[in-house]
């Protein structure tokens, strides 16, 4: 089979051989190949065009935006710096050799080169923009924040501005003011849609003063209540206040938890709580959780955990080995065992769940366990050695920016005992 690069050769031959071929039809087809992202054969097209015309600027331009788009930095260079030359003040041409620095990794350089444009030419808005860009690929918010900052000095009502301002406090996790420069923005432009992404994903995704109401009451044998408050006063750690009502065979208990997640670094996470009981009737008198996990590799997730609980005096501890794995969005799946051990014995049960996520909007899971009866307790309040299967299933999905609903249900059946249903209604709301 003739190879395609045989067939460009051919190809280009023919258009300079026969004067009907227009130079309008060989960038049509280096048009082409570059959608298809084929950048050599377009390269090859662009060349041959400036072998019988080395005077045609535009194609010069593009093909030096096709050489760095093909990592063949010092070739995209060199006719950066040839053009530049030419014109010097030429913003696009200074803006295509600044971004071709900085994805070359020489980010000095490119600061340099935009700092001097923005001495000739001011504070543009594609300028500001490249410049903070390039600030935010090596993490540098603190000079971002500074620099729009100072700009916001000069002009208050640039929606642009408040929205690069919303974008850096979002990247160090100070949330609340990311939401306030978000909203200035939307204030002075409410077509900008950017700005709009940045506040809706602080609404729904982040705690910073998220307070979150739930309450869930199951319809079997006991009802139960959770009132969840969440506060995250900086991006990494989260505290989360727990108490729980529950009434259970003509008798009510209540349970307070307080705990922290808490981000070690990108791939490692902590949690630990501590829960207090005030009946003791069904809940233990004391309840601490730790867990950890950390990303293993790509997709994979791993971790342990450790739930030790008093039953007045009687303890039972609860090991719990997980891990989960991403597919491609947004699909994931987790699997847990729990081992609950008490002073005279030691029960199984695997868990492992199927996940459907969709845009942070949509969380459904189906999961099934099957060995002890440790599941089927909420707070680890038993533990049974006869074989048993639950199937549950879980939604959450948000109606607005503030205001979502969830959707629980369980199916147990007990070998040769009883089955148990179960359904929980909850309501989330955010402020």
């Amino acid at each position: 089979m003739v190879s395609k690069y045989l067939l460009t050769f051919i190809f280009l031959s023919v258009i300079i051989i026969t004067p009907s071929r227009s130079q309008e039809q060989l960038l049509h087809h280096a048009k082409g190949f570059i959608e298809q992202k084929d950048f050599d054969q377009a390269i090859d097209i662009y060349v041959n065009i400036l072998e019988r015309d080395s005077g045609n600027v535009e194609v010069k331009i593009v093909l030096a935006r096709v050489y760095s788009w093909n990592h063949q930095y010092n070739e995209s260079l060199g006719l950066y710096n040839e053009l530049i030359e030419d014109s010097p003040h030429n913003i696009e041409l200074n803006l295509g050799k600044a971004r071709l620095l900085a994805w070359w990794g020489r980010y000095e350089e490119a600061e340099e080169l935009l700092k001097k444009l923005i001495s000739e030419h001011g504070h543009t808005q594609s300028i500001v923009e490249l410049f903070t860009t390039i600030l935010k690929w090596q993490e540098k918010y603190d000079e971002i924040i500074q620099f729009i900052q100072d700009l916001l000095r000069q002009q208050t009502d640039n929606s642009l501005h408040w929205q690069l301002l919303s974008e850096s406090y979002n990247n160090k996790g100070l949330f609340l003011k990311a939401k306030k420069a978000a909203r200035k923005a939307i204030k002075i432009d409410p077509e900008n849609s950017a700005a709009r992404k940045v506040y809706s994903q602080i609404t729904l995704f982040t705690f910073e003063t998220r307070y979150l109401y739930e309450k869930l009451t199951i319809i079997s044998d006991w009802y139960s209540q959770d009132f969840i408050l969440s506060y995250k006063p900086f991006k990494g750690l989260t505290a989360v206040s727990i108490l729980e009502t529950a009434h259970r065979f003509d008798k009510e208990d209540i349970m307070l938890n307080s705990g922290i997640y808490y981000t070690i670094s990108r791939q490692t996470n902590i949690y630990f709580n501590i829960g207090l009981a005030r009946e003791k009737n069904f809940f233990p008198s004391q309840r601490y959780d730790f867990e950890i996990s950390r990303v293993l590799v790509k997709r994979f997730v791993g971790g342990a955990g450790l739930n030790l609980l008093n039953f007045k005096g009687n303890y039972v501890k609860v090991w719990r080995p997980f891990f989960t794995y991403y597919f491609q969005n947004p699909f994931f799946w987790d699997y847990v065992l729990f081992v609950g051990q008490t002073k005279n014995s030691t029960s199984y049960t695997h868990f492992i769940k199927i996940n459907y996520l969709l845009e942070k909007h949509l969380h459904i899971y189906l999961g099934y366990s099957v060995g002890s009866d440790i599941l089927g307790i909420r707070t680890f309040t038993q533990i049974e050695y006869m074989n048993v299967r639950t199937f549950i299933f879980n939604l959450r999905y948000w109606v607005t920016n503030s205001l979502g609903i969830k959707i629980d249900a369980e199916y147990s059946v007990r070998k040769n005992s009883w089955t148990r249903k179960s359904f929980g209604l909850g309501l989330f709301y955010r402020f």
